[in-house]
């Protein structure tokens, strides 16, 4: 998501814990066996490169001392999990929005050839946000409508689940099987024409 929000981050035992300050609820855990390196981001914003083993992606904590939290991530996955974690070069803001997507920054994974409008339901925001869903030959996309940037991308393969809700007739559910079974949340107009489309895609 290339959204700036504040947040708290806390090095747990197993992960590293990503906390919206508004909502005060968890909305990423990056666990340490998944973390292949990490990077300092330097220049007029300071922070980390968390790159995961799901794809290479790579994401963002913007932080006044990336060193310190480097260092106390690095002890942590040591001490609890006997995980050594690799420090590469630092690279620039600019140069992270251009990795970000790891391995799905091609055009079978970006070039979406069905598109819904859909509201996302997440813990990040107080209402729900307009977003579009689409889906490629490889990944489900999700684009800021307005400029259409893209907000995420995720493998078909990594779908675990699809769910409808029983009460609410545009309310669904992708449960990705992604290392902690996180579940995005939406409602769409064309709900069950937006599962048929994901499910034949993820079947073919």
């Amino acid at each position: 998501n290339e959204e700036i929000i504040p947040i708290k981050v806390y090095c747990t035992p197993s992960c590293i814990e990503v906390w919206f300050i508004i909502t005060e609820i968890c909305v990423a855990r990056y666990f340490y066996m998944d973390i292949t390196s990490i990077q300092p981001i330097m220049g007029s914003m300071t922070g980390i490169a968390i790159k995961t083993n799901f794809n290479n992606r790579m994401h963002a904590i913007f932080f006044e001392f990336p060193t310190d939290l480097a260092s106390t991530i690095l002890a942590f996955a040591k001490q609890y999990m006997d995980v050594s974690i690799p420090i590469l070069d630092e690279i620039s803001k600019n140069d992270f929005m251009a990795l970000r997507l790891g391995d799905l920054n091609d055009f079978p994974s970006l070039m979406t050839f069905s598109e819904f409008k859909v509201q996302k339901i997440s813990d990040r925001f107080s209402e729900p946000v307009a977003r579009l869903i689409g889906v490629s030959e490889k990944t489900i996309v999700e684009h800021e409508p307005l400029t259409y940037s893209i907000v995420s991308v995720h493998p078909l393969r990594r779908i675990y689940s699809f769910y409808r809700s029983t009460t609410n007739p545009q309310e669904f559910g992708i449960e990705w099987n992604n290392g902690s079974k996180l579940v995005s949340r939406y409602y769409c107009v064309e709900r069950d024409a937006l599962l048929a489309t994901f499910l034949d895609a993820v079947r073919g």
